[in-house]
């Protein structure tokens, strides 16, 4: 909407000049160089949003290999690890599905989540027998163990990791001055054009949303 009123303030201003001044406006022609500078701040930090996600959906893919190979793993091991294997990954798994849920905090999530870890982890390290599992697969269980608490915490802190507030306010100050240019370029009477501004307002209104749901 503000964008909009940028756009309109320019077509707004363009009629004021030609009431005023009389004459025709004649273009100095760094426009299209304001407009390109604009463009390139925005696809650069499109760029890196899209950078951004597809790093953490390699994570999640990382991490979710690591958790089906703990379960196959395990199957080979005795009864008891089996099942505390199982009941682990399916807590674990539980509290990934409900990451989204406004219901608690970031931090009590993680903390419910470091708690799971934790007592997989007091099940690992106490003292290796028959009815557990023999020194080698208490390495093996622990070794991907390290590995998944590596990946979470690197997941964890990627979601913190957004487009910087300083750029965000570039983009949308960018935006509304080249939409008052754009408005202005394109509200004389004589070359009055409505298609090009809704195309401008268009475009960066979707590559806006776009950088802001990457993130």
């Amino acid at each position: 909407f503000i964008l909009f009123c940028s756009v309109a303030v320019g077509f707004y201003f363009a009629g004021r000049y030609q009431k005023f001044r009389k004459k025709a406006w004649v273009a100095s022609g760094v426009e299209s160089s304001i407009i390109g500078f604009f463009a390139l701040l925005l696809s650069f930090s499109f760029l890196s949003a899209n950078n951004e996600y597809r790093r953490r959906i390699a994570m999640v893919h990382e991490e979710s290999d690591i958790l089906a190979q703990m379960r196959r793993e395990s199957l080979l091991m005795t009864e008891k690890t089996k099942t505390n294997v199982h009941e682990y990954l399916l807590s674990y798994l539980e509290l990934k599905t409900h990451f989204a849920n406004d219901k608690i905090s970031r931090t009590e999530w993680q903390s419910k989540a470091e708690a799971v870890n934790g007592k997989m982890l007091d099940y690992i390290v106490q003292q290796p027998d028959s009815t557990n599992f023999t020194i080698a697969q208490q390495n093996q269980l622990l070794q991907k163990l390290n590995q998944l608490s590596s990946v979470f915490y690197r997941n964890q802190y990627s979601y913190n990791e957004r487009t910087p507030g300083i750029i965000m306010m570039l983009l949308i100050i960018s935006s509304l001055i080249v939409g008052l240019l754009v408005g202005f370029m394109n509200g004389f009477e004589d070359k009055k054009h409505y298609l090009v501004p809704l195309i401008y307002i268009v475009i960066v209104s979707f590559t806006m949303q776009s950088i802001r749901d990457l993130d």
